[in-house]
């Protein structure tokens, strides 16, 4: 919970789209010129997320989970290039 609060204000900025999803994933689409400057540091975007407690795991608030980072290839990207995001729900 949370954990999209960045890709969910481009979408209210008209700068991205869902396309469709639940959690298995939820999948948005935009471009690079919206999307790379908010990764472009090697970090995950932060969020307003909330300490979760499981049946047996504790997560701290505003954790994230992999999250690949490829310089090399963000580099290549024209600003109109199509940017897919696709988010998996903890669970």
């Amino acid at each position: 919970m949370g954990g999209l609060d960045w890709i969910d204000r481009l979408v209210q900025q008209g700068l991205a789209k869902f396309e469709s999803g639940n959690g298995y994933p939820t999948r948005y689409r935009s471009t690079a010129a919206a999307v790379l400057p908010v990764i472009r540091d090697g970090r995950a975007p932060e969020h307003r997320g909330f300490d979760v407690l499981g049946d047996d795991y504790f997560t701290r608030a505003g954790w994230v989970g992999d999250f690949t980072h490829h310089p090399e290839r963000i580099a290549m990207r024209s600003p109109t290039d199509q940017i897919v995001i696709e988010a998996w729900d903890q669970s």
